[in-house]
């Protein structure tokens, strides 16, 4: 076990690196990408595209859970949404729910 100077444990450091998520737009790209680098660092723990939409549902707060309840009630019936079962689905309408209106614009901005 890897233990930094501070005292975290390697897994300590994961979950600092994978906040909860509360829905705020300039946060949503680094949210994913932790997300991505930890299924794809633990592809074994996620069998299927509905395994990894709950693991990233399980850091959503506020705005962000209330948005995706409705997707996650209807797992155990027989109406499951089409985007429960597809992963890059999945992202496209959080995207187009929590991503930057123009990402692009707000990253030059940020870089003057």
């Amino acid at each position: 076990m890897v233990v930094s100077a501070q005292g975290d444990t390697t897994d300590d450091l994961i979950e600092k690196a994978r906040a909860m998520f509360d829905g705020d737009p300039s946060k949503t790209a680094n949210f994913i990408g932790h997300v991505k680098m930890y299924i794809y660092t633990n592809r074994s723990c996620f069998p299927d595209d509905t395994s990894k939409i709950c693991f990233l549902c399980s850091y959503l707060t506020g705005y962000a859970f209330t948005w995706a309840l409705p997707y996650l009630e209807n797992l155990d019936t027989g109406h499951i949404d089409i985007c429960m079962l597809s992963f890059p689905l999945f992202l496209e309408e959080f995207h187009k729910s929590f991503g930057e209106v123009n990402e692009k614009l707000n990253n030059e901005t940020k870089l003057l």
